[in-house]
């Protein structure tokens, strides 16, 4: 063997551990392990008419295919609201008893771990931040609050809490999200109770006075057997 093709040998041989080397850095870079209390979405893959156009792994890990694939990290770690609403009216049903209070929301709530519920959360929060989230989570509370406490006979926070912990886990159950605990906690009179009652007196009132109008022109409209061009009993037109 001569010292030129020992040569060509030697650079072929460093040539293929280079390419190796090459190939395995990629495949280390390019290979996503999913962190504790995460999931990992995989998305950018072309699928068939009516399949998902991502996927979703829980555990374990993937090589994420350079230029056609990307990734995201879903946070499945549980997140709190604490939030204090004023101006909640309770028992609107009875304006002499109606009051506004000050309430306070304090919930725990997650992205559902489970693959369905994972798939959802991905589907609907996969861009959105913690605050977000919690802005979603608490506005749903609020909604329920009020409607709950609005619509009155309520004995107790504990079952207020109940109460709207079932609802808010219905609905926000069906986008992803779970709700591991929830508690409304009244606080006592809303800060401006005073002019919010006079408002809500005031609107009743607008109401009440709407009604007998129209009760009053109802009164006044023409019966179906006096319309115009209904004949009498001796067959001559009734004169008005």
């Amino acid at each position: 063997m001569t010292n030129g093709e020992a040569t060509v040998i030697l650079v072929a041989m460093m040539a293929n551990m280079l390419a190796i080397v090459l190939a395995i850095a990629l495949y280390a870079s390019r290979y996503k392990r999913v962190p504790p209390g995460h999931a990992m979405i995989i998305y950018g893959r072309r699928t068939r008419s009516g399949g998902e156009t991502f996927r979703v792994l829980t555990g374990g890990g993937r090589f994420i295919v350079p230029i056609i694939e990307s990734y995201e990290f879903l946070s499945l770690e549980p997140f709190d609201i604490d939030e204090v609403i004023d101006g909640v009216v309770e028992d609107v049903r009875d304006p002499a008893g109606a009051r506004l209070l000050r309430v306070q929301l304090l919930a725990t709530t997650c992205l559902s771990d489970d693959p369905e519920g994972v798939r959802m959360a991905a589907r609907n929060f996969l861009h959105h931040t913690r605050d977000e989230l919690r802005r979603i989570v608490a506005r749903t509370l609020e909604g329920h609050a009020r409607g709950l406490l609005g619509a009155g006979g309520l004995a107790g926070d504990r079952q207020l809490s109940e109460l709207v912990q079932e609802a808010a886990e219905a609905d926000l159950g069906k986008v992803g999200i779970r709700v591991v605990t929830a508690s409304v906690i009244r606080l006592g009179p809303s800060d401006g109770a005073a002019g919010l009652l006079a408002t809500i007196e005031a609107i009743q009132r607008k109401l009440s006075a709407l009604e007998a109008r129209l009760g009053r022109v109802e009164q006044r409209l023409p019966q179906p057997e006096n319309r115009k061009g209904a004949r009498s009993r001796t067959g001559q037109p009734t004169r008005r």
